[in-house]
């Protein structure tokens, strides 16, 4: 009953199949039915496909749900969760991350890339569904989520015409609690759970601001409007107090993108605080790893993962920081060259990159320097230590998956020294700005790990 159920949803909840041609809708129903065997009692995240799309580097272990460990320390911080008086109490917006809100997607009269994949569909759920990652029809999620840029006017359009995608939930955090709609994948769900014991209402003074997290910074003009009248509106509906931001990872620089392009006065008014977990300030390995390098060790989704995040422009804008790595090297070709930072746009025409790929890094890269200035209000950078995490890399051809990786401290995926912007603001601005380095804290952790969420609920003044 499980599989038919799963089928139905996979058919007529997500799909509108009239004016498919017979044959392909009952190759459908068998894939669906096939897929839905294949994974019946096991988690969504057992799903091969979708497992090894997760785990991938460039995804910073999301989804992950918290071990016993961090459990029994969730349980013991909401234990000491205050609930707070309603006109006192400080509003929240929270940010999203690469990967950290769900999107959806529709296809009229989309062009054929295979066979089996439709051409035309009501709204469905494209990130994250078990739906999609079943066999082949994994293919069609990759055509379908991959994005196309015109280098001339620099905006982002979908790779696959006929495909249109939005972000549900605006405003609202279940879009960024898990996922997907299964709720199981978790995402910032320990964290608007503990609001919630402290008396926060979805909607209310706990709002959330999803975003296309496969643009890059140049494709954010909408996001960066509608984010603004958030804040201003969580405001004004709150008694005027000012709000409290946070963030996870890629979110972390996105939104000191967004303070850079408000003035002081408006910061001044509206927005109390800033913490960034995990801020991926300085960019990160992974990003050119996924990029140039390839990854049969992040299993059979790899190359397609790679074909996917060259059309993105968040992945290109996480490519190390020229201001951060300095003159590291990043990557030592065997019988070649060494490539820092300062050489990328050579290094990813070197690696034989899509030209497109290449011209993303050049328009995103400005806003790598934007990302570090000072944000001009009380700001809190929260991150791991003591995590082995990968600096540089050592090929011998661009198209063998040999590569060594040479590590030092971080928190797995981000090195420490593009970790602890806070330090280098302390004296950049007039505003507080504070550091919380938590030693064997590994990236995705900062989500749940009570240390860390520990550091945002004292800075609402609901836990001690």
């Amino acid at each position: 009953q499980k599989c038919l159920d799963v089928t139905k949803t996979f058919i007529t909840r997500q799909y509108s199949p009239p004016k498919m041609r017979r044959i392909s809708f009952l190759l459908l129903i068998v894939l669906s039915l096939f897929g839905c065997v294949f994974s019946a009692g096991k988690e969504t995240k057992s799903i091969p496909q979708l497992k090894d799309l997760l785990n991938h580097p460039i995804f910073f272990g999301l989804g992950q749900p918290p071990s016993p460990h961090h459990q029994e320390g969730i349980k013991r911080i909401g234990e000491n969760v205050r609930v707070s008086n309603e006109t006192e109490r400080i509003p929240v917006v929270i940010i999203s991350a690469l990967g950290g809100n769900q999107i959806e997607g529709s296809l009229n009269g989309a062009e054929n890339i295979h066979w089996y994949c439709l051409n035309n569909a009501k709204w469905f759920t494209l990130w994250l569904d078990q739906t999609q990652f079943y066999p082949l029809v994994s293919n069609c999620f990759l055509a379908n989520f991959k994005l196309k840029r015109d280098n001339s006017t620099g905006s982002y359009g979908p790779f696959r015409k006929g495909v249109e995608t939005r972000i549900p939930g605006f405003g609202q955090t279940w879009t960024l609690d898990y996922l997907d709609q299964k709720k199981t994948m978790p995402n910032f769900i320990v964290i608007t759970n503990m609001l919630r014991q402290a008396g926060y209402v979805e909607g209310v003074d706990m709002r959330a601001a999803p975003m296309d997290w496969r643009l890059g910074p140049d494709g954010l003009s909408s996001w960066i409007r509608d984010t603004k009248n958030l804040i201003e509106e969580t405001y004004r509906s709150n008694g005027k107090r000012r709000v409290a931001t946070v963030s996870f990872s890629m979110g972390g620089p996105y939104f000191n993108i967004f303070l850079q392009s408000q003035t002081q006065a408006w910061k001044d008014t509206f927005i109390h605080s800033f913490t960034s977990l995990s801020g991926a300030f300085g960019g990160s390995s992974y990003a050119l790893i996924t990029l140039a390098l390839k990854g049969n060790q992040y299993g059979p989704l790899s190359d397609q993962v790679k074909d996917m995040a060259q059309t993105f422009g968040s992945i290109p804008f996480l490519l190390p920081y020229r201001e951060s790595f300095k003159d590291r090297v990043i990557l030592s070709k065997v019988g070649g060259r060494n490539y820092t930072s300062n050489d990328l746009v050579q290094l990813l025409i070197d690696a034989n990159m899509p030209k497109d790929t290449v011209e993303n890094y050049v328009a995103v890269r400005k806003y790598q320097a934007i990302s570090l200035k000072p944000p001009g209000v009380k700001v809190n950078c929260v991150f791991g230590t003591n995590v082995p995490t990968p600096v540089s890399s050592i090929v011998k051809n661009w198209d063998g998956d040999d590569s060594q990786m040479k590590l030092q401290d971080g928190d797995g995926s981000i090195p420490d020294f593009a970790l602890d912007q806070c330090n280098f603001w302390k004296s950049k601005q007039r505003q507080p700005s504070f550091s919380y380095p938590i030693f064997n804290m590994s990236h995705p952790s900062a989500a749940f790990d009570p240390r860390a969420i520990g550091v945002f609920l004292k800075e609402l003044n609901i836990a001690n």
